[in-house]
């Protein structure tokens, strides 16, 4: 999982982004058992303001 995130955060990203965002959605996933497990979430706002999501 570490190298993943690693990988993951080296990624080249397609457009300047002055301000990153970095959360976690919280969810019940069922694996094996029904459990509450992070989401990972990145989200960005480009130059012009728009926002994107950079990936789950």
């Amino acid at each position: 999982m570490i190298a993943e995130t690693i990988a993951w955060q080296n990624r080249p990203v397609d457009a300047p982004y002055p301000v990153v965002f970095r959360d976690a959605i919280f969810a019940k996933i069922r694996d094996g058992a029904v459990a509450i497990r992070p989401i990972y979430v990145a989200k960005a706002v480009t130059i012009d303001g728009e926002r994107d999501v950079l990936g789950l």
